[in-house]
């Protein structure tokens, strides 16, 4: 059990080290992209209309739920598919599309049936596989069924902390970007051209894109951190079962050993007496 346990850690290590590049070349992008985004917001003045910002939010929110296609990852499951449920239990119209396979079972012992399965993009998420998330929901949302996108998937806090959080894709609001101060971001005026909304057409997507994009690798990044330290953990464990019976063993051997040192001695003095 040892050694699976321990194949099992350096397989996780290697597929760590992978999504975290990953990670690390999806977060400059993402940034940018952003900060585009928020510069439209702050800059272009209050005229700027454009459904993917000012639409009203109602009862029809979507949420994608980003799980994993295995378990052995400790809590990593668990704590994002309770959270997924919890929101999505509030809401009477569900609208749910799930990436991962423990997501399936989770929600089919719910009695919720997906609308769409990403199941092939737990694993090794590639942008293809967000491109194409991202356009099923934008597709929804420009035709009026749904009024609001939400993520659910675990954040990459830092290596020893990961944590389930919902996230608004679409609409796009000021709140989203609330670590921006507005009165610094509102001392420069920009010119969009052609236009604000024109811009946001392209842009926006992109944003969205950027966003599921990033969820998929942060999933997969905590996904194999948390397989990996709850491997090392089991390894550590094994170890630690089979000293405390080969220390049994040993006493058990010892023990053997001693009473039968024991019986010859008996039946040595007793054939002397004789």
């Amino acid at each position: 059990m040892a050694q699976i346990t321990r194949a099992m850690e350096m397989i996780s290590v290697s597929k760590v080290k992978k999504a975290e590049r990953k990670y690390n070349n999806n977060i400059a992008y993402f940034n940018a992209v952003r900060a585009a985004i928020r510069d439209i917001l702050y800059h272009a003045g209050e005229g700027v209309e454009h459904p993917y910002l000012q639409k009203e939010v109602g009862d029809k929110t979507a949420y994608i739920v980003i799980a994993s296609d295995k378990g052995l990852a400790g809590s990593y499951n668990h704590d994002v598919l309770k959270l997924a449920y919890q929101e999505i239990s509030k809401q009477e119209q569900k609208n749910v599309l799930i990436v991962g396979q423990m997501a399936r079972e989770f929600f089919a012992l719910k009695g919720i049936s997906p609308d769409v399965e990403y199941l092939h993009a737990a694993q090794n998420p590639t942008l293809d596989d967000a491109r194409g998330i991202t356009q099923d929901l934008i597709d929804l949302y420009d035709l009026d069924f749904i009024d609001s996108i939400k993520v659910v998937y675990t954040e990459m806090v830092s290596p020893a902390e990961q944590r389930p959080v919902v996230l608004r894709l679409l609409p796009i609001l000021k709140e989203d970007f609330a670590d921006i101060e507005e009165e610094e971001a509102s001392k420069v005026i920009f010119d969009f051209e052609p236009s604000p909304k024109e811009v946001l057409d392209i842009l926006a997507p992109q944003y969205a894109l950027g966003i599921v994009f990033s969820c998929l690798i942060q999933s997969v990044y905590s996904e194999n951190y948390e397989r990996m330290r709850m491997m090392k953990e089991a390894t550590k464990n094994a170890k630690d079962l089979i000293n405390k019976l080969s220390l049994e063993y040993n006493r058990a051997r010892q023990e053997a050993i001693t009473k039968e040192i024991a019986e010859l001695s008996s039946s040595s003095l007793f054939q002397q007496r004789e």
